[in-house]
């Protein structure tokens, strides 16, 4: 029995290095079943670009896409996809330039970094074109925005050069009508001791030019701006 025992126990480094051996030849099992899904995914690629489905191509090339240097020849099918007929050199150029990185001294390099010499001028002219206007367009503008301008000029000399209305002081200082307020902008204002247009005007607007809207604003409840009456209240335009 002795003798059976001695036969059948193995050393416990071999015992280690069998293991070792099953998880390799596990992990090579993995890889190849990748490798297949890979290889069946381009050829699933092909057939569609054959077929004339340029889209699912694209779709199952990229699906396809690992870290692998292999994958720059399948950048190199990308690009041609995207130029020849989708027209797309922006993503085109993208493709050629991943394929040309990945493996620089690859199979299709020397043509990748053509392709992108080629196509990357006319991507940067197309979007120069579409960000920016021709000088046409912008002297075009440019008349125009100073039309617009002598135009504004002109309306604010004819408003400060217009009569202003002239408020009756016999009339009595009344609360303004809701209407008006909100056409107005719904704000008011309650006049306070020592309240003068100018002090308002700098509390409200911290700007006192603003007493000639306050003025025109109220013109109906304001017989004299001079002469405001506490508790009175104003529309604030």
């Amino acid at each position: 029995m002795r003798g059976c025992l001695k036969l059948n126990r193995r050393p416990q480094g071999v015992c280690c290095l069998t293991w070792l051996l099953a998880i390799l030849f596990s992990f090579g099992g993995c890889e190849q079943a990748v490798r297949k899904h890979d290889a069946r995914l381009l050829q699933e690629a092909r057939e569609a670009d054959r077929r004339g489905d340029s889209i699912a191509a694209l779709n199952l090339y990229e699906a396809a896409l690992d870290d692998s240097v292999a994958s720059a020849d399948t950048h190199f099918l990308m690009a041609i996809i995207c130029e020849t007929k989708l027209h797309d050199p922006l993503a085109a150029l993208f493709h050629f330039r991943r394929c040309e990185r990945i493996d620089p001294k690859g199979t299709h390099a020397a043509e990748a970094r053509k392709s992108c010499a080629r196509l990357e001028p006319m991507v940067v002219g197309a979007l120069s074109k579409e960000n920016m206007l021709s000088k046409t367009d912008a002297v075009i503008l440019k008349n125009e925005n100073q039309k617009l301008n002598k135009q504004i000029n002109q309306l604010k000399a004819q408003l400060a050069a217009a009569p202003r209305p002239v408020a009756d002081k016999n009339t009595k200082n009344t609360a303004p009508d809701p209407e008006l307020v909100k056409k107005m902008g719904g704000r008011t204002y309650t006049v306070e001791p020592g309240d003068t247009l100018e002090k308002i005007s700098r509390k409200i607007y911290k700007d006192k030019s603003r007493i000639r809207d306050i003025e025109d604003a109220n013109i109906n409840n304001l017989p004299d701006p001079r002469k405001l009456q506490v508790g009175q209240v104003l529309i604030l335009p």
